[in-house]
Formats: C-alpha cells, structure tokens, sequence
C-alpha cells in the first residue's frame, strides 16, 4: 500500500483517514434464510435484519480493539458518512505527514476491516448466528433469550410459541 491509496473521509472541514465499509449486497439473500430454515418470507426477512444489525454491531466494537492495538489507545474510530459506510480513524497526524511505518499500520487495519467484512457477510457466519440466536422462529427478538431469577435462560420465540399453544393467542409488545 502507498500513501495515495488512503483514502480520506471527512465533513465540515474535518478530514480523516477512512476506509468505505458499506456493504451494498449480501452474498445471500432472505430467499437463503427462509429456504434453508424453512420458515416464511416474513420471519426470514427479520432473521436477517437481527443477524446483519448484530454483525454490524460486532464490527464496529472489534474496529475500536483493532485500532487501539495498531495504533494506540489514543485513536478514535467513528462511522461517518449519510449512511455510516465510511470507518474513519481519529487521532493520528495527516496523511501527508505519515512515513513508511504509519502507511504500513494503515494497511495492516485495512486488510483486517476487508477480512472482518468478508467473514461478517457470508453466509456461513449468518446462518450460524440466525441459528444460534433462534432468530428464525416466529416470535424472535433481537435479544431473543433471558435469564429468569433462578438463573434459568429462556428462549423468547419459544416463550411466545408455548403462550400461543396454550390459547392465549400471539403475544404482542408494545
């Protein structure tokens, strides 16, 4: 990597150095979702939003351990952009000024944010989460399980499943 192949992201006159993260297409699609765990186009749809929203969530928090340890606990790491596609990295000099090392950091965080987007959209890693989290069952919330006082953990969708088997019709939250 060369330093004119940083690129930088920036508003109201605040430029950082960035990388554009968006994600414009899932190698998947919510027709894999419902086909795969046979459940309906609706639920399906969920499933994936609940999964996407938690990859998200697990990037952006990975982003700030990576870049610490990279470039010190000093660095700030922020979405920016209309719709958060551009991870940008507060905290250290301009582009402009920075030598071989700080261009060879920068290509180390790079290649770790393309990795980590490969991995967080296939298909292996949502079909595992939307498994795990049961989130392609009727009823599913994003936190779909609870820990009651005893220390019990319970499934939300399944909590759902047993009040609407037992005739109290669907629970609804408000």
């Amino acid at each position: 990597m060369k330093k004119s192949d940083i690129d930088t992201h920036g508003e109201r006159g605040r430029v950082y150095p960035a990388i554009n993260v968006k994600v414009y297409r899932m190698p998947w699609t919510t027709e894999t979702v419902a086909e795969h765990f046979k459940c309906s186009d609706q639920v399906a749809e969920q499933a994936a939003r609940f999964s996407f929203e938690a990859a998200q969530g697990s990037f952006w928090e990975d982003a700030k351990d990576q870049a610490a340890e990279i470039f010190g606990k000093h660095v700030k790491v922020y979405s920016g952009g209309r719709s958060g596609g551009w991870l940008e990295v507060d905290g250290l000099p301009e582009v402009e000024n920075w030598d071989a090392i700080a261009v060879s950091e920068w290509a180390r965080f790079n290649a770790w944010a393309r990795q980590a987007i490969e991995y967080l959209t296939s298909w292996d890693y949502h079909r595992e989460a939307i498994e795990a989290n049961r989130w392609a069952e009727p009823g599913a919330e994003a936190f779909n399980f609870y820990h009651d006082k005893a220390g019990a953990t319970h499934c939300i969708s399944e909590e759902k499943a047993k009040a609407t088997a037992a005739g109290f019709g669907p629970v609804v939250r408000k």
